[in-house]
């Protein structure tokens, strides 16, 4: 009996010592051993969608950056004789690079109320007379696009032009109204792409706004 007792003994002491050593250890290995059997795992599809997602955007990004330091400024609007000179020193006073370019720029835009072609000369001069009878003045166009055409009217807006082609047709004159784009060739200053990146919208707008007309945009560098 007092052997049984003593086996008993050291068996509960045995189990206890081990239950205690058990306790004592780090739980590092535990998380360590799940982590890898975690990394592991195959990835579920909606996993590899949003992983494949999120590379895409990525990449946008990137290509958004790109373009952005792609960027160069065209200033426009300059008058050879006042602001040019102005903005262009200014400019290279912040040791920028920038050159004179030679371009076409959009002067205004006008809107021709017109009637016709008709099929000839004598022909748009004989409608003239019948619709100045009417009270609208008009004059025979003989050249270009309009040759043996009739102009009813020449409008720096469009809504005067309909209220035009309105009063026409009031007393049966089918007419119609031609946009007119007028250009004059001017100097432009452009800033490369590195300049561009230099010098940020306000102070640009500092150098242009004040003159009249002078503007400036940022372009995707060719």
């Amino acid at each position: 009996m007092k052997w049984i007792l003593i086996m008993l003994l050291l068996v509960n002491a045995s189990l206890f010592g081990y239950q205690a050593w058990q306790a004592q250890q780090p739980e590092q290995e535990v998380v360590s051993s799940f982590s890898v059997q975690h990394g592991n795992l195959a990835l579920s599809e909606s996993q590899q969608a949003r992983l494949a997602k999120s590379a895409e955007a990525t990449q946008t990004s990137q290509k958004s950056t790109q373009s952005t330091s792609a960027k160069c400024v065209r200033i426009t609007g300059l008058k050879e004789s006042d602001s040019l000179p102005v903005v262009e020193s200014r400019l290279k006073a912040l040791e920028l690079n920038v050159k004179q370019v030679r371009a076409k720029e959009l002067l205004k835009r006008e809107y021709q109320v017109v009637l016709g072609p008709f099929n000839s000369i004598d022909q748009a001069r004989s409608e003239m007379i019948a619709i100045n009878a009417k009270g609208f003045e008009s004059f025979v166009i003989s050249k270009g696009d309009l040759a043996n055409s009739l102009s009813l009217g020449l409008f720096s807006t469009k809504e005067n032009a309909q209220r035009r082609l309105a009063e026409l047709s009031a007393v049966d004159i089918t007419a119609r109204a031609i946009e007119i784009e007028r250009f004059n060739e001017a100097i432009q200053l452009v800033l490369d792409s590195k300049s561009s990146l230099l010098i940020a919208d306000p102070t640009l707008a500092s150098l242009v706004n004040q003159f009249e007309g002078v503007d400036f945009t940022r372009f995707i560098c060719n």
